[in-house]
């Protein structure tokens, strides 16, 4: 491993952001330290919470008002920001920014509060520093949470632009400190059917900053031996009773993992399977299972990207970040009731004289025979064993896998929606509304395996990874070929949920920590 060592949760520039609520006691933010307030045009502020009128003078709550009443005009789709500065003392300022959400009422596909909108503004309203945000939103019990969410991604924390690693160097005994005030009038943030409050709240945060850090990682950093490391490292920071249990390299061989240890054996780093079980004290019939897919860099093997194609391959591990995220965020909430395993499957797809080759045929966990006729279909190969792992050995009930798995997403569902395949409508239903509850926004593909079977139809072997036509479904026959690999489980009628992610991972460059905000709703709203 060469270059910069791997840095701790939050890389460059750390930002501790906390949650409170605006109407209860707390410690308010300093007159000096800058303040955004977020809320809607139709709010002249001319009742404010606790916190907020704390954290102002005066004279500064004048001016946040004169903002809102005489300045502040909104826009159909975009957030806006206006600013202010009002004199504290004879050398001392304070900034205040008023960021106003759009006049339109959100779409039926779209998440209430505007969440999008907020994440693109906040951020750069909050500056660089110590910053105070207060949420005042119409409905806080129903935006709120997604709106927690839209900061929390507005805060990248991984950076290793030299100024920027010199600032952290400077400021790491005292690192920015964003404090978020949400007005919940009394209430907690609904997610689904539960509720969270600014603990919780606290916990998913910062599992969103952690897992946009992995993802923004680079390769050279954040290879599969480190990220094992990183991983048992934040179980060992919950301080609470997680198993993990690793299997790597040619134990994979060994043990029957052709597809893992077909993509990640031609790398200096071995592939691994990750496994983390957190078991509550009654013990549960079944479990849950989330299945994360970490290709921690894929050059498209033998089948190799162009050189427009492979950069950005460092984000291919999303899926597993957002799985890992959402785990230990629920561990740290203190669970979902019943056993809740998340398994993360690791390789870099690379080329070498061992690499796995067009033609190859390998023998996956499930006891199925892949012929290989694309080396960049590799994904669904780490995947269909950590699927069929968890079929095995884990009683789920639930399986849900998340996976940047492919560029026909975006084409499906967007840019701001993951692609979801599932076999059951209650589950498409639940994971709809959690996405929109939690901002990390879905949207169903069409469940037809059999449309889609003979599409990897092999003379030699049970099927091949790759799709024969690939204008039929490209992301939704991706999906299928992993159903081919739980077909036991798939005939209990038992739920099984896909989620597409590979565009929502990331914007503007920067991940975004997609997936734990998501999984954190979708499986809070099963309790």
């Amino acid at each position: 491993m060469s270059g910069p060592s791997l840095r701790a949760a939050n890389g460059g520039v750390p930002a501790k952001l906390q949650f409170f609520d605006a109407s209860a006691d707390a410690v308010a933010p300093t007159p000096t330290t800058p303040v955004v307030v977020v809320t809607y045009a139709d709010n002249d502020l001319a009742n404010v919470p606790t916190q907020l009128e704390a954290a102002l003078s005066t004279q500064g709550l004048e001016a946040l008002r004169h903002l809102a009443s005489n300045v502040a005009k909104p826009s159909r789709d975009a957030a806006r920001k206006f600013e202010t500065h009002v004199k504290i003392s004879e050398n001392e300022w304070q900034r205040i920014a008023l960021c106003v959400l759009p006049s339109h009422r959100p779409s039926r596909h779209a998440a209430k509060g505007h969440p999008h909108a907020l994440a693109d503004i906040v951020g750069s309203a909050a500056g660089g520093g110590n910053a105070a945000i207060f949420l005042l939103l119409k409905d806080p019990q129903e935006e709120g949470f997604a709106a927690c969410c839209a900061v929390a991604r507005a805060f990248p924390t991984y950076s290793l632009k030299s100024s920027d690693v010199q600032k952290s160097e400077r400021a790491s005994s005292t690192p920015t400190e964003v404090r978020i005030f949400v007005d919940l009038q009394g209430d907690l943030l609904s997610v689904g059917q539960g509720t969270v409050g600014p603990k919780e709240m606290n916990f998913v945060a910062a599992m969103i900053q952690e897992s946009a850090a992995l993802v923004d990682m680079p390769t050279n950093i954040l290879q599969v031996t480190s990220y094992v490391k990183r991983i048992e490292e934040l179980v060992s920071q919950t301080g609470l009773p997680v198993e993990v249990k690793v299997i790597q390299g040619e134990e994979l061989c060994t043990q029957g993992f052709g597809g893992i240890y077909g993509v990640g054996k031609a790398a200096e780093n071995p592939p691994a399977l990750v496994i983390l079980s957190h078991k509550p004290e009654t013990k549960s019939s079944a479990s849950v299972c989330l299945i994360g897919k970490g290709i921690v860099y894929d050059t498209g093997g033998l089948s190799i990207k162009s050189k427009t194609g492979m950069p950005g391959m460092k984000r291919d591990m999303g899926g597993s970040a957002g799985c890992l995220g959402g785990f230990l965020a629920l561990v740290n909430a203190g669970g979902i009731g019943q056993e809740m395993h998340c398994l993360l499957a690791l390789a870099e797809n690379s080329v070498a004289s061992n690499a796995t080759r067009p033609d190859d045929v390998h023998t996956f966990y499930s006891g199925k025979t892949v012929e290989i006729n694309n080396t960049d279909a590799e994904g669904r190969l780490v995947m269909a064993d950590a699927l069929a792992y968890a079929v095995k050995h884990l009683n789920p009930e639930l399986l849900i896998n998340m996976a940047t798995l492919t560029g026909a997403q975006s084409s499906a569902t967007g840019l701001k929606h993951a692609a979801v395949f599932t076999n059951l409508d209650e589950v498409e239903a639940l994971a709809v509304q959690a996405g929109q509850r939690s901002g990390d926004l879905v949207h169903p593909l069409p469940y037809t395996p059999e449309f889609f079977r003979g599409e990897f139809k092999s003379e030699i072997a049970d099927m091949k990874n790759s799709q024969k036509n690939r204008s039929n479904a490209g992301c939704a026959a991706p999906a299928t070929f992993l159903s081919n690999h739980i077909e036991p489980y798939l005939d209990q009628n038992k739920a099984w949920l896909h989620i597409d992610m590979a565009s929502p991972a990331e914007n503007k460059g920067k991940a975004t920590g997609y997936g734990v905000a998501l999984l954190f709703t979708l499986l809070k709203s099963r309790m």
